[in-house]
């Protein structure tokens, strides 16, 4: 993402001192414009005073001046519900209101999660360690030091910090989403391609269903025993029931909500074996299923890891090819984790490639795959602060481990 030009950028700030004499200063500063007069006062001294001085330099900054924190709470409150924040602000500490301020910054903090806050000063009274653990350390990014009497060099570099690093860490979170929006539909693209692997499976298995269906119902018209047209009309109810499943197992396939909930994983696992079943058949596979008794249940989006488990059995199917061969699933859980491991008795993968099957558009399968599988499968499984693995020998087949933590 380039860089946002100035024009755009949030010249936006916010003063907060009960002291009229430096209020003026600021504004001298950085609303030269208006050339207010310095009102000398008891709080300002002569170094604050002289910084008042007339100032002219090339960024036109939005100032607002407020006198107490609820009249601060307020100004920001109000810009950030316009969608106008303010980039940053000058807070005095020592204040005579209710509110000094350090209480008007821990208030707004959560009001405005983007504002960046400098304390200005006369008085050592508070340690850096002792503003650091009244605002949490999350937020220790967010505010500065400066000490009273100041110059107007350390007000001009301030303000410039300020509206250059909230405008750094705009574009910073504009690049994550961007880049979250490209995972989500990379993500999209290899589920609809995982479903277009499975259609002509699923299309042969409706056919199958529907022969079933037309045979027994048609059994049932011309027999004239009522148990005989009752069992009949039982398997024409099977065939629909199982019709009814794969349709619902592939709509959930394709569903692009980011819905989390606690699922049982073998849940997610059955569906997309249900969805490869005719694939399973065709070439004479074995699968073979075994889960701990009272698996923990685990907070996922479960079409996203219905994805993950679709993408390593298919997987498995390609490697065992047309010989023949077993495909193993077995889940059990520790403390922390839950762990899924699906095995075959494939091809296996060539020791040089191993660490390449996780990467982007990488793929042994030619024509056959499309790179992205492995990639999108880790990436989901990343998301969800797991982590999957994978040991393999050529001509004994390959075991993949996926480990995702308990709820």
């Amino acid at each position: 993402m380039g860089l946002t030009n100035a024009k755009t950028m949030n010249h936006r700030l916010l003063i907060l001192d009960d002291d009229e004499g430096i209020l003026e200063a600021y504004a001298a500063i950085l609303s030269p414009k208006t050339n207010a007069p310095v009102v000398r006062s008891s709080r300002a001294s002569a170094r604050t005073q002289a910084a008042a001085a007339p100032v002219l330099h090339p960024v036109q900054y939005e100032v607002t001046y407020t006198k107490t924190g609820l009249e601060a709470i307020s100004a920001i409150e109000q810009a950030y519900a316009a969608g106008l924040p303010y980039a940053g602000g000058f807070f005095d500490v020592k204040l005579g209101g209710e509110l000094d301020g350090i209480d008007t910054i821990r208030r707004i903090k959560d009001i405005d999660p983007d504002l960046l806050c400098v304390l200005v000063t006369a008085y050592q009274d508070r340690s850096i360690e002792d503003i650091t653990n009244v605002f949490g350390a999350t937020f220790s990014d967010r505010w500065d030091f400066l000490n009273k009497p100041f110059t107007k060099a350390e007000i001009l570099q301030k303000a410039n910090n300020l509206t250059a690093n909230w405008d750094r860490r705009r574009r910073e979170k504009e690049y994550i989403e961007k880049i979250k929006a490209q995972q989500e539909q990379l993500i999209r693209a290899e589920r609809l391609a995982a479903v277009g692997t499975m259609a002509r499976g699923i299309g042969h298995e409706f056919g199958n269903i529907l022969l079933s269906i037309m045979g027994h119902a048609d059994l049932a018209l011309q027999s004239k025993d009522p148990s005989q047209m009752e069992e009949a009309l039982k398997l024409v109810g099977k065939s629909s029931e199982r019709a009814a499943i794969i349709i619902r197992n592939l709509q959930s396939m394709v569903k692009t909500e980011p819905k989390r909930e606690k699922v049982d994983l073998v849940l997610p696992i059955k569906e997309a074996l249900e969805l490869v079943g005719h694939e399973i058949k065709k070439h004479a596979i074995k699968v073979t299923e075994h889960y701990a008794p009272n698996l923990p249940k685990t907070v996922v989006n479960r079409v996203e890891m219905g994805q993950v488990f679709l993408n390593l059995i298919i997987n498995a199917i390609h490697a065992i090819g047309n010989k023949g061969g077993e495909i193993r699933i077995t889940a059990d859980a520790d403390e922390r984790n839950i762990r899924i491991m699906v095995a075959d008795s494939g091809s296996g993968i060539a020791e040089e490639n191993i660490t390449k099957i996780f990467e982007p558009l990488f793929t042994t399968k030619g024509n056959k795959g499309s790179g992205i599988g492995l990639s999108v499968s880790r990436k989901i499984i990343e998301n969800h602060g797991g982590h999957i693995s994978v040991r393999s020998e050529v001509g004994k087949g390959t075991v993949f481990l996926v480990q995702i933590p308990v709820a």
